[in-house]
């Protein structure tokens, strides 16, 4: 598609009466809009949030929990690895949150059908409290459209964690 807008809206829970260990609420929301200008120029938006209470990640199954990085989330960090703690051995153990706030912007140009190259910026991060730290990854990268969907190689740097290096990420398929 050259344009176009999906949204998608999921509750889900559980009540520790009914086969369940912890009783819990959650929503998430995620909008995506890609809009193409004149001259191949094209424009990708996307918006996640979510929620869960009560807002005790710690009791929560990691598979019920929110979880940010990775290729189509906040690119630079690796793939569900915000937020993380630091375990006894210095080594960053991702956690999960109660909350997800993930939003990105991404440019397109189309070089030479079907080549192009993308910039982006994504923002955001899985929360357990509010003294958690807002993510920012940038990049960019080259794209080969296909009839799928295009090919993405990006290249991504944290800009809020200095000490994290250049990843690279590959996706596939319909950006909507």
């Amino acid at each position: 598609p050259t344009r176009g807008r999906t949204r998608m809206i999921r509750l889900k829970g559980a009540h520790d009466d009914l086969a369940s260990s912890v009783s819990f609420a959650q929503i998430y929301f995620q909008e995506r809009w890609l809009h193409s200008f004149a001259y191949d120029f094209k424009t990708l938006f996307r918006l996640e949030l979510g929620a869960t209470l009560p807002r005790t990640y710690d009791k929560l199954p990691l598979s019920q929990r929110f979880f940010a990085g990775g290729d189509t989330s906040i690119r630079g960090f690796g793939y569900r690895s915000l937020p993380a703690e630091i375990d006894k051995d210095d080594e960053r153990q991702p956690v999960g949150g109660s909350y997800l706030f993930v939003t990105s912007l991404e440019l397109g140009k189309m070089i030479y059908k079907p080549f192009g190259v993308h910039s982006f910026i994504d923002m955001g991060n899985a929360f357990r409290s509010s003294k958690d730290d807002v993510q920012i990854g940038i990049g960019g990268g080259i794209n080969y459209d296909t009839k799928l969907g295009p090919i993405k190689f990006s290249i991504a740097k944290p800009i809020t964690n200095a000490a994290q290096s250049w990843r690279i990420h590959a996706t596939f398929g319909s950006e909507l």
